[in-house]
């Protein structure tokens, strides 16, 4: 862990963190007279997480239920899924002089009835998991409905996606938001036959979840070994591939994250034999 003098007032702190606590806490302590849950415990545990926290992960905030954009109530529930403009804090900007944030994300409202579990039993237990888990975490803070009066705890909505608010199919698959990164590569490259390319075109923009897509790959990609047999309609090599299939979307990197270089069998069309090869694909 490499260690870095914090800007104001020198005390070492982790260079990947960059979250000085006491500056922080001083800052959070600043704040206090600005904001209130209009409850004594829910006020005070809030105040807890934020004079004590390590790291912006294990910060819970109360929240102006105006700050949130709510789009439908749940199915079966009272919790609400919502658009979140702010998103919650990642570190502290000295030159703005205000938090720097996530910027918008999707969350859920969960409705809760009784205050003294939500501080006992329940915030206390999800507090205690993101000290634990810091990249896990799953509520950032609580709000309150001002036309019920009921408290609501906001969570992550992690079947959503972050950047269109559509449902995911399957864990982090997003098929509008894939989609569109596929069809902006369509230009990027050609199997020289158009058949193809719109077989590989249609997966693409279709795909509910990874193993539904296709791609065409250049054989640059892959290290032939000895013929293996003949198939359907052609040899059958054994292939090493060097980059992998596609997994999910990195949004860090701009690019795919693939599984590990793996063994394949690849088969040649003899006689461009295309509607045999679609058909064993398909």
């Amino acid at each position: 862990m490499a260690i870095i003098p914090c800007k104001e007032c020198g005390q070492g702190i982790d260079a990947e963190i960059c979250w000085c606590k006491p500056c922080n806490s001083k800052r959070f302590e600043d704040d206090f007279p600005n904001w209130t849950s209009n409850s004594s415990e829910i006020d005070k545990f809030i105040q807890e997480t934020q004079k004590n926290s390590e790291r912006p992960e294990t910060i819970f905030e109360w929240f102006d239920y105006s700050k949130f954009t709510i789009l439908k109530q749940i199915e079966f529930s009272k919790n609400n899924k919502a658009y979140w403009e702010d998103g919650h804090i990642l570190s502290w900007n000295e030159k703005s002089n205000k938090w720097n944030r996530h910027g918008g994300q999707w969350v859920k409202l969960v409705t809760h009835y009784c205050e003294k579990y939500l501080t006992s039993n329940f915030l206390k237990s999800e507090y205690e998991f993101s000290k634990v888990n810091p990249s896990n975490r799953l509520v950032y803070g609580m709000t309150r409905d001002p036309a019920t009066k009921d408290y609501a705890v906001v969570e992550k909505l992690i079947d959503i996606c972050p950047f269109c608010g559509q449902e995911w199919m399957c864990l982090r698959w997003c098929r509008g938001c894939h989609a569109n990164r596929f069809k902006s590569e369509f230009q990027n490259w050609t199997s020289g036959n158009e058949d193809i390319d719109s077989f590989i075109h249609d997966t693409q923009l279709t795909a509910e979840f990874p193993e539904q897509v296709l791609e065409w790959i250049p054989e640059s990609q892959f290290m032939k070994f000895d013929e293996i047999g003949r198939g359907g309609f052609g040899t059958v090599f054994k292939a090493y591939w060097k980059k992998g299939r596609i997994q999910k979307w990195c949004t860090i990197s701009g690019e795919w994250k693939r599984d590990d270089p793996m063994w394949v069998a690849m088969k040649s069309v003899e006689n461009d034999d295309e509607c045999g090869l679609l058909e064993e694909v398909g």
